[in-house]
């Protein structure tokens, strides 16, 4: 079968389990947060220090040990959220492998698969995080236009490498170098899948995102005549973007879920899964190897 009419399956592969299971879109919600609480720990007690003493904060921030302190902090809570965002997406991808099992997924059970490869999750949030860093470092040298295309192409070449290492995290048994050199190879072989598939997800996501454009829109120009419709239509803009948003996340664990079955497998729809597996068996932690790559022509 073709690229095109694989990424065509797959898409509704991703839609039909989303649709199925709703519950997924609870992790990313989750998430985020996660992500504002452990932002909250950091900047809520420099909040009421600044209001209660604000000339002694500033003298604080401003001295050498001030600024060492704070850069400190802001570098844990950098991996913190680093981390949170990898658990949560591993919880994601997770409960959608179950989905695609034939069986029934719940937050709880996305929560126990990333929880029960947390060391290896912490590891690799350590390695992204600091590659990412790196990555802003190296750009930052650069003036202009070039440490722009050093930080984009930087970036994207990172992203691409690593899009499957979570499953294979969570799936096999590798260190983490050789979870990157696993990530980068199932990815060359559903590149074409990929691309297509996130087309038509994307022009989908593009599409709820304008929705929220209209109301947004809308209530600025009321404002000035009517205050309480206005701030009702940027509200309304507002939520349909942070669905937009909720839904863009879920919909690409999922999809990473249904490239990495079918990288592994050669399978895509939830109804070719075998039906005498035990539930969680794909879980088990002593897996199989995965069986040979499909060919990646067609």
């Amino acid at each position: 079968m073709g690229r095109w009419s694989d990424s065509v399956r797959i898409t509704k592969t991703v839609l039909r389990t989303l649709r199925e299971d709703r519950a997924l879109l609870v992790l990313p919600l989750l998430s985020g947060l996660c992500m504002i609480a452990a932002a909250a720990v950091l900047f809520v007690p420099l909040l009421l220090a600044f209001l209660l003493n604000p000339s002694g904060l500033i003298a604080f921030a401003t001295s050498m040990g001030g600024r060492t302190v704070l850069a400190i902090l802001a570098l844990v809570l950098y991996f913190v959220l680093v981390f949170l965002s990898n658990f949560f997406f591993a919880a994601l991808i997770g409960a959608a492998t179950i989905k695609l099992g034939g069986r029934t997924a719940t937050v709880r059970d996305g929560l126990q698969i990333a929880s029960s490869k947390l060391g290896r999750l912490v590891v690799w949030s350590l390695i992204a995080g600091t590659v990412g860093l790196l990555i802003r470092l190296i750009a930052s040298r650069f003036k202009g236009i070039v440490g722009l295309l050093i930080a984009v192409g930087a970036g994207i070449s990172w992203s691409v490498a690593t899009y499957f290492v979570l499953p294979v995290i969570l799936y096999e048994e590798n260190t983490a170098w050789r979870s990157l050199v696993r990530s980068a190879k199932l990815f060359t072989t559903t590149f074409g899948r990929w691309f297509f598939s996130n087309l038509l997800l994307g022009l989908l996501v593009a599409g709820i995102f304008l929705l929220g454009v209209i109301p947004f829109i809308a209530g600025i120009l009321l404002l000035g005549s009517s205050t309480g419709l206005g701030l009702g239509l940027l509200l309304l803009g507002v939520i349909v973007w942070i669905f937009a948003l909720v839904f863009s996340t879920t919909v690409n664990g999922i999809m990473r879920a249904v490239l990495y079955r079918y990288a592994t497998t050669g399978q895509i729809d939830p109804a070719m899964a075998p039906s005498t597996l035990p539930p969680h068996s794909y879980f088990a932690s002593t897996i199989p190897p995965p069986p040979p790559l499909p060919s990646s022509s067609g």
